[in-house]
C-alpha cells in the first residue's frame, strides 16, 4: 500500500455559509456514511449547529481564508468586503458565541486550549462526545485533575468502529479515566459528534476530535457557546 502523503496538514473543517447570513458547522462531512447510508456504521450520530448573527461573519471569514489559499487568489481583500459576503447584523440574540480555528499554520493550539480551559474551570460536570479519544498529556492531565477534584466526567464513544488501531488506543486512555471515576457511555452505533459541555453552561462543538492529530496537525474549526440558560 502506498504511503498517503496527504494524511497530515489536511483541512478537516466543516463550514457552510449561505448568503453570508446563515452558517452551519459541526462534525458532518458530505459523504454516504455520514448520511447514514453505510449499514456497517449505522446508526450514525453527529452534531451540527445552525448559526445566525454576527458569528456567521467569523465563519465566513475562515472559509474565505481557506478558499483564497486553495485557489491562490490574487484579489485584494477589499474585493470581498461587500454586503453580499459580509452583511451587517443586529447582535441582540442573547447567546454569546465565538468561532475558533486551529491548524499547523499557527503555533497556538486554540481549540485544545479552549477545551483545557473549559475542563479546568468546570465545577460540577464535564460531558464529552468524540469518536476518537487520544488526548495529549495536557488534556489527559486536566481531565484527571477534574475527576480528582470531584467533577463528574462523562465520555461517550462509539460501539462500532471505523479504525481498529485508533479504537484500541482510545480504550487505553478511557480505562485510565474510568479507574479514577469517570463514567463512560457506549453509543450503539458510530458516534461522530465532537462535543464538550462544561457545567451545562459552556459548549464547544465542531470538527475537532479529542485527539492529538486534531489538536495540532489538522486544520479545524469549532464554535464556543455560552447561553444565559442551560445548554442541555
Amino acid at each position: 500500500k502506498l504511503l498517503n502523503v496527504y494524511a497530515n496538514y489536511r483541512n478537516h473543517r466543516k463550514i457552510v455559509v449561505i448568503d453570508g447570513k446563515i452558517g452551519y458547522t459541526g462534525g458532518t462531512n458530505i459523504r454516504d456514511d455520514h448520511l447514514g447510508r453505510k449499514q456497517r456504521l449505522s446508526p450514525w450520530r453527529d452534531t451540527n449547529v445552525r448559526i445566525q448573527g454576527g458569528a456567521v461573519t467569523a465563519l465566513q471569514n475562515l472559509f474565505l481564508s481557506d478558499w483564497r489559499y486553495s485557489i491562490n487568489d490574487k484579489h485584494d481583500t477589499n474585493f470581498y468586503l461587500t454586503k453580499d459576503y459580509f452583511p451587517s447584523f443586529d447582535n441582540g440574540g442573547g447567546v454569546a458565541m465565538q468561532v475558533i480555528a486551529s491548524g499547523p499554520d499557527n503555533s497556538n493550539e486554540s481549540i485544545k486550549e479552549c477545551m483545557v480551559k473549559m475542563i479546568v474551570s468546570a465545577k460540577n460536570s464535564i460531558k464529552i462526545q468524540t469518536p476518537y479519544f487520544i488526548p495529549d498529556d495536557t488534556v489527559m492531565g486536566s481531565l484527571k485533575l477534574a475527576i480528582l477534584s470531584g467533577v463528574k466526567v462523562e465520555i461517550m464513544v462509539p460501539k462500532k468502529i471505523d479504525h481498529v488501531s485508533v479504537h484500541y488506543a482510545s480504550m487505553g486512555y478511557i480505562n485510565d479515566l474510568m479507574a479514577l471515576g469517570a463514567t463512560v457511555h457506549i453509543y450503539n452505533g458510530f458516534i461522530h459528534s465532537k462535543v464538550l459541555i462544561a457545567d451545562d453552561k459552556y459548549l464547544t462543538l465542531g470538527s475537532c476530535n479529542m485527539d492529538i492529530r486534531s489538536f495540532s496537525v489538522n486544520f479545524e474549526n469549532n464554535v464556543v457557546i455560552k447561553k444565559k440558560k442551560k445548554v442541555l
